[in-house]
């Protein structure tokens, strides 16, 4: 027996796919898209790390947290390197 239910996740799901989907494609989409709503609830700090993209009709940012990138370096792309997966 498996699962055919079909769930409703609302137009919250539906928005945030379709930022996905549009992120970080092409020469003016940055890494990490916002909706208008999401930046507006953000403090004056966080907004001051995205710009608006008018393409889109959202926000986006390249923002990386420096210790995750710098775990990411150490455990991930060195092992690549050294063929340890």
């Amino acid at each position: 027996m498996g699962l055919n239910k079909i769930v409703w996740m609302g137009e919250v799901v539906n928005s945030a796919s379709n930022l996905c989907n549009k992120a970080h494609k092409g020469y003016d989409s940055k890494e990490i898209f916002v909706s208008n709503i999401i930046y507006s609830n953000l403090n004056k700090k966080n907004q001051e790390l995205l710009s608006k993209n008018y393409n889109h009709d959202c926000y986006h940012g390249d923002i990386i947290r420096n210790d995750m990138e710098e775990w990411y370096q150490d455990n991930c792309i060195k092992k690549e390197t050294n063929n340890i997966w």
